[in-house]
């Protein structure tokens, strides 16, 4: 049985309800095709609720818009679902919707020793992104197109060799678009807690020797990222981040100017995979080896929706 939705810019969609959700409301038309909008965009339905229509096509909705590459959007988990995320086969990320606009989430990395400290994943830039962690987000829907959140996580640095703490990271960040469709700016700022320390010899005297500690300093980044749907089960993705503030420690995310990612989404029912590439740009004078500036690494995702629809 079809239905007729009735949306705030005077459009008609007519076809059969097939799930809704925080994000999206979908919809199968009478030619097949899968059509989707925003919840807060649907005036009234003029009939009945019916029962679920099952989804047994091939075109797929990203059900995942709060999730980038590395980064993330100013979209919300869906509320009471978990989300799961696994990238580079090692890092494990979870996020939890307490409510449509409060969302918890952790993270850990896959123990693999030998892997952990292979130049192809320390030397890349992502080993200081990729530890232990514990997050909040809150986001605000200030229109059906432009949305604002808000994140907060600290991550443990307990066998850093530069000393003892952890670092606190806070974003701010605006998507603008539908969850199929939007671009993502935001500003982060890394606090770190940790101090660096300093020794130097001292003649005649090898040990103890003299220590100097000095704070940490704050760095600061540019996000900028890039969701669109390109086809029934693809959705393209960039997430990049520029550093605004010093480049300072050897071999983590400060240390370069930039990172640049491009995949494919492969969208299914209730999980999707990522492929593509991830650039690091590093900072003169501190290049890699044989003074280059740029490094490309194979870029693997998966994400899997945990819950009942």
């Amino acid at each position: 049985q079809n239905k007729l939705f009735v949306l705030k810019d005077g459009s008609q969609v007519e076809g059969q309800f097939v799930r809704r959700d925080s994000t999206m409301i979908t919809v199968r038309k009478r030619n097949g095709q899968l059509t989707y909008f925003e919840p807060e965009l649907l005036v009234r339905m003029d009939s009945v609720l019916v029962e679920p229509f099952t989804d047994a096509g091939r075109t797929f909705p990203n059900r995942f818009s709060p999730y980038l590459l590395t980064g993330l959007t100013a979209f919300n988990p869906e509320k009471g679902r978990f989300y799961y995320r696994n990238t580079w086969l090692l890092l494990n990320e979870f996020q939890y919707g307490i409510t449509r606009f409060w969302s918890v989430g952790a993270r850990f990395v896959t123990p693999f020793p030998y892997v952990l400290l292979t130049d192809n994943y320390y030397g890349t830039g992502r080993y200081e992104g990729n530890l232990s962690q514990l997050s909040t987000k809150f986001s605000a829907v200030l229109d059906p197109k432009f949305r604002l959140s808000h994140n907060a996580s600290f991550q443990s640095e307990p066998y850093s060799y530069r000393g003892i703490g952890g670092r606190l990271t806070l974003q701010a960040l605006a998507t603008i678009g539908s969850s199929q469709r939007n671009a993502t700016v935001g500003y982060s700022i890394v606090v770190p807690k940790a101090q660096q320390f300093y020794y130097y010899p001292q003649p005649g005297w090898p040990f103890p020797r003299p220590q100097i500690s000095v704070r940490s300093p704050n760095r600061s980044f540019l996000l900028l990222g890039i969701m669109q749907k390109v086809g029934p089960g693809l959705t393209l993705l960039s997430d990049n981040s520029i550093n605004l503030g010093q480049r300072y420690y050897y071999n983590d995310n400060s240390r370069g100017r930039a990172s640049v990612s491009t995949a494919l989404r492969i969208d299914r029912r209730r999980h999707a995979f990522d492929l593509g590439v991830y650039s690091f740009i590093y900072e003169k004078p501190l290049l890699w080896q044989n003074g280059r500036s740029v490094r490309f690494f194979p870029y693997v995702g998966y994400n899997l929706l945990i819950g009942r629809d």
